[in-house]
């Protein structure tokens, strides 16, 4: 553990290194049928959901998403937001567009752009449940943890297997230094909860450097910290309680 960890009192210490985890999943989605000419629908195939594999596909539908996209694929973030922006301003009605852009806000850390963007992508894709998640994601950034809450159960209502969905919860709760009703241990208890769900909804799908398990042990680590510090405020207080007077003749 690093200095930065090792210091203040226990709960400060672990929810100082409990938020350097990666910060949230965010959606992005692969451009639709219906957005591309005839002539290059034949390149749209379920390789455009994995951007690793669709570098040349892309390059020839020459749309500002497509770029975009074709971007990430060379792990150039800046190009995919600038070409992502170039795509609602084309079309500000465009959901995908929209979320696709608060996706990479939301991977800079920039949640005062992010928040806009993520909500016009909510507001135009109502049922979507990826647009609700990215809307969530920025605004847990905002630090609107009762709004990001809504944000991602109403992806969950919509997506009720929605997996990155109680991801994201999980970590939320786990971050968030506090939450209405809840104090320390109870906040922690739904995060385990969460990302339990999280698990048994990704199934076989998660792979071995999957950080739930981490997290999780995470927090039941700082569970039995916070147990053993308030042990130690109560033995302190009895401490400090007045001893009772002797009784005697004067």
């Amino acid at each position: 553990m690093d200095a930065t960890c090792s210091t203040g009192d226990d709960r400060t210490r672990w929810l100082r290194c409990l938020r350097r985890r990666p910060w949230s999943r965010t959606s992005l989605y692969a451009p639709s049928a219906s957005s591309l000419s005839p002539r290059h629908r034949a390149c749209l195939s379920p390789l455009l959901l994995w951007v690793s594999c669709m570098g040349l596909c892309l390059a020839a539908l020459g749309s500002a998403e497509a770029q975009g996209f074709l971007a990430l694929s060379h792990d150039d973030h800046l190009a995919a937001t600038a070409a992502f922006k170039k795509a609602t301003e084309v079309n500000d009605r465009y959901a995908t567009a929209w979320n696709n852009l608060a996706a990479q806000y939301l991977y800079a850390k920039n949640y005062d752009a992010a928040l806009p963007a993520a909500e016009r992508a909510a507001s135009l894709a109502a049922g979507s449940a990826k647009a609700q998640l990215n809307l969530g994601s920025a605004l847990r950034g905002k630090q609107r943890f009762a709004d990001a809450v809504e944000a991602y159960k109403k992806a969950l209502q919509i997506d009720p297997y929605y997996a990155d969905a109680q991801f994201d919860l999980g970590i939320l709760y786990l971050d968030a230094k506090e939450m209405p009703g809840l104090n320390f241990t109870a906040k922690m208890n739904v995060a385990i909860n969460y990302l339990n769900r999280y698990k048994q909804l990704a199934g076989v799908a998660l792979n071995k450097d999957d950080p739930a398990d981490r997290y999780i042990a995470e927090a039941k680590t700082a569970i039995e910290r916070e147990i053993k510090r308030q042990e130690r405020e109560r033995k302190q207080d009895q401490r400090n309680q007045p001893k009772p007077k002797t009784g005697g003749n004067n």
